[in-house]
């Protein structure tokens, strides 16, 4: 459900859409949960799957891996401006 929920989203728009995510996961997973009602959920965090842990080799773990590394690199290099300033 959660995969679901969060398709079409990136990370940045799924941390801020927190209640976006919620309604969707709470949409696709539905009434009927084997006699089982689910009222709310709760979402704390979202963590980030470690570089490890990707396969380049795996077409979306290797998009992961090259957004990953370019953000990276740009919030890095925005840092060293910032406090060379």
């Amino acid at each position: 459900a959660m995969k679901s929920a969060l398709k079409g989203m990136d990370f940045e728009e799924a941390m801020v859409q927190k209640v976006l995510v919620r309604e969707r996961v709470l949409e696709f997973i539905g009434p009927d949960l084997h006699g089982f009602h689910l009222e709310d959920l709760s979402i704390e965090d979202f963590d980030q799957t470690p570089l490890e842990l990707l396969d380049p080799d795996n077409i979306l773990d290797a998009e992961g891996i090259t957004k990953i590394i370019t953000r990276t690199a740009v919030q890095f290099r925005a840092a060293v401006r910032v406090s060379e300033s």
